[in-house]
């Protein structure tokens, strides 16, 4: 059960909506995924309704609507025992633009007086948006750019193991998704790329990016820029449904951005665009502006390498400074997965490394993706064996881990992949696991290298799990595991408890094993892969 002191609450008021949020935060690993009890938007947009008039006032119907919504946040919270000290209501773009505020705050401190209303300048409203675009991945380092929908603010950030460094002033310009919309119909796509141009040369002069990046990642965050992602995951996948319903952590190559661009977008299209998954009548009407605005990002951002679309913004930057920094620095996908681990799964990950060469591994592989594999391996123990493995592909897509934040899909795709195999890789239905091992091999540029050791940690998993079936070790001497050879030959060294009935009942795995291994290597025809031959004794 949370402690009401670790549990927060968010009431974000932005452009386009109002965002609700009750997180769990404490003290240790489990904070760094920003674990939601809740989460709510209110379809109500302040911007819009501010530009409807000319006095640049929030009309009494929408404070009507803000009251309602928020009324009903504050019961929410009375609910989940959240104190009313760990709850911020901010307020965005709009809010600072609006004659009435004061009405605003008045009105919150009627639904509670120990309320108050933070009017976020630009440059925190831009520092809590990369904030958040940090907490949305593990070692994130490039360029942000935040789309909202009265503004776009851009810097850069630097963000891995011991450190983190912010751009010393964001950038900020008044193209956010609804003025671009509007902007493209009074002056003309040329016209606008010319001005986002002109503005972006000049945003990125003054964040002065680091002069030693020789090639930049792109973080894209906001409502409009995360349709675009899901337009793009839409062609990616040649029309069939991507495997990934999740748009944080999505990844694209330049050229498949130049690719996205280059979309020409009319009426008719506009309609077919709303039946796109995650793309909503409001955002497909953006997207012919949004195509414009990244044209221009294309042409003045410096040496772009690839792309993330993020889903972390205002509200979890403002959560992500709530944790100590210890843990804002901690991987993500390790912290998502440890809280899953049972008592033999420490000792899992040990016999795996032992055998599972640190210099031919890639280091994602042996650093984030084993550990996370380790702690997840019992996960799906208690289902049936018809449903395991499916269910162990989908874990981290359609599954309890679909919700784990800060996730990218990579991640999602590999792990899923190696528990699917762990628990045999029998599927119902080879769609889903084709299209998972789509994503892995297009995020390593066309190689199977991830999907290979991916595939040899899950065989090894069959064993050394299997040996430990309910997740606890009762004799730290039933197995014992080493490695030898080379880069090109390895031998794995497997020696077990002679008698003992937990290797009697997976004998058949273990006499198994030494064939799968030479399959797996055939199956990738890869030259660059060791050959991999087993030694198995007795003691």
């Amino acid at each position: 059960m949370s402690i009401p002191s670790d549990v927060y609450g968010v009431v974000e008021i932005g452009s386009n909506g109002v965002r609700f949020v009750v997180a769990d935060l404490p003290q240790d690993y489990r904070a760094r995924n920003l674990a939601p009890l809740f989460y709510d938007r209110a379809k109500i947009s302040v911007f819009d309704a501010i530009s409807s008039n000319s006095s640049n006032t929030i009309p009494p119907g929408v404070l009507f609507d803000l009251r309602h919504a928020i009324e009903r946040f504050n019961k929410i919270c009375g609910s989940l025992n959240v104190l009313s000290r760990n709850i911020s209501v901010i307020a965005t773009e709009a809010c600072r633009r609006t004659s009435n505020a004061g009405e605003l705050a008045q009105m919150l401190h009627l639904i509670n007086p120990e309320w108050s209303i933070n009017f976020l300048s630009q440059e925190v409203e831009s520092n809590y948006g990369v904030w958040g675009i940090i907490s949305s991945l593990s070692d994130v380092q490039g360029i942000t750019v935040d789309v909202g929908g009265g503004s776009c603010q851009i810097s850069w950030t630097y963000a891995s193991k011991d450190i983190v460094h912010l751009a010393p002033k964001p950038a900020l310009t008044s193209f956010g998704a609804i003025e671009l919309s509007n902007r493209l119909h009074t002056v003309g796509e040329n016209q606008l790329k010319r001005e986002l141009i002109s503005s972006f040369q000049r945003a990125f002069r003054e964040i002065q990016v680091p002069a030693h990046w020789n090639g930049v990642t792109l973080y894209l965050c906001g409502g409009g820029l995360r349709a675009l992602a899901a337009l793009s995951m839409y062609t990616q996948s040649q029309h069939k449904p991507y495997p990934i319903p999740v748009i944080n952590g999505y990844r694209c190559t330049m050229e498949d951005l130049k690719r996205l661009v280059e979309i020409s977008i009319n009426e008719s299209i506009i309609e077919d665009l709303e039946k796109v998954f995650r793309i909503s009548k409001r955002r497909a009407m953006q997207i012919p502006a949004l195509l414009v605005l990244v044209r221009a990002l294309i042409v003045t951002a410096p040496s772009i390498i690839s792309i993330y679309f993020c889903q972390g913004g205002v509200k979890e930057g403002l959560l992500f400074e709530k944790i100590p920094p210890e843990v804002r620095l901690m991987d993500p996908l390790v912290t998502s997965t440890k809280r899953l681990a049972k008592p033999a799964s420490a000792h899992i990950l040990e016999l795996v490394q032992l055998v599972t060469p640190p210099s031919l591994v890639p280091l994602y592989i042996f650093e984030r993706m084993l550990p996370a594999v380790a702690y997840s391996a019992y996960e799906h123990m208690n289902y049936s064996k018809d449903t395991r493995a499916t269910a162990a592909l989908i874990f981290a897509t359609f599954g309890n881990l679909s919700t784990a934040y800060g996730l990218s899909h990579i991640d999602r795709a590999l792990l899923g992949l190696i528990l699917c195999e762990r628990w045999g890789g029998d599927v119902m239905d080879d769609e889903i696991k084709d299209g998972l091992r789509n994503v892995v091999i297009k995020e390593c540029g066309g190689s199977s290298v991830y999907l290979f050791w991916g595939q040899y940690i899950a065989i090894l998993l069959q064993i050394l799990a299997g040996l430990f079936p309910v997740g606890i070790v009762d004799d730290n001497n039933r197995v014992k595991a080493g490695i030898s050879g080379s880069s090109t030959d390895l031998l794995i060294n497997l020696s077990f408890a002679r008698g003992d009935p937990f290797v009697e009942s997976i004998n058949f795995r273990i006499e198994k094993l030494g064939k799968k291994l030479m399959k797996l290597r055939k199956k990738h025809n890869i030259s660059d892969f060791p050959r991999i031959d087993v030694r198995i004794g007795v003691h």
